[in-house]
């Protein structure tokens, strides 16, 4: 009997909204010293992350 339980998908919980706000707070102090175009790009990135993450928690009240 191999009671392998690698194959058992297991939810890994995500960041919450105000989770990934703070990400990229911390995130833009750390950054400033980097190039812009990079700065920009990153920030396009967490912004869709943001709101990717509040789309699923709305999602997520309306299915209860």
């Amino acid at each position: 009997d191999n009671n392998n339980n690698s194959d058992i998908d297991v939810p890994v919980p995500g960041l919450t909204h105000c989770e990934a706000l703070q990400a990229t707070s911390t995130l833009r102090e750390y950054l400033g010293t980097f190039d812009k175009p990079f700065v920009c790009k990153l920030e396009v990135m967490l912004r869709s992350f943001g709101q990717q993450t509040l789309a699923v928690k709305m999602q997520g009240m309306k299915d209860t």
